[in-house]
């Protein structure tokens, strides 16, 4: 059984200590070692992780967590991610290169520097058309 004062808020566990004797009710957070190392900072280089393949495009999750995911994916000239939809929001970021992207029945070009969002249940997809190569980190709930 939990001590009274351990709390958990999304998934964290801490324990929430009150100076009882401080006229302002000071709090304190305590976390266990299981959450301090889950709230550590990460630093992900996408040129040492970007990877391509000339048969079909590469998709590589490079970071996850018990809520959400990024998804590395890379593709060269031609190649693409055919429409698909997500119970929850999707999320890309170009990081380079550009393609068209297909959603609802449109579609536009997106580029280097762009963010795309996209409802939940939205169907969506994306084609590199150029001549350079696409990466684009996408950003999911986890099992989505």
């Amino acid at each position: 059984m939990q001590h009274p004062w351990v709390k958990e808020i999304q998934g964290l566990h801490f324990a929430v200590l009150r100076a009882a004797a401080a006229p302002w009710r000071q709090t304190i957070f305590q976390f266990s070692d299981e959450t301090r190392e889950s709230m550590k900072t990460t630093v992900l280089d996408v040129q040492k992780l970007k990877k391509f393949d000339d048969a079909k495009r590469h998709q590589e999750t490079i970071w996850s967590d018990k809520h959400s995911k990024i998804n590395l994916l890379c593709m060269k000239p031609g190649q693409e991610i055919t429409t698909h939809t997500h119970h929850g929001n999707h999320m890309w970021v170009v990081m380079e290169g550009s393609g068209e992207f297909r959603s609802a029945g449109d579609m536009q070009v997106i580029e280097k520097g762009k963010i795309v969002i996209v409802p939940p249940l939205v169907d969506h997809g994306i084609k590199n058309t150029s001549k350079e190569n696409l990466v684009i980190a996408s950003f999911t709930a986890q099992g989505d």
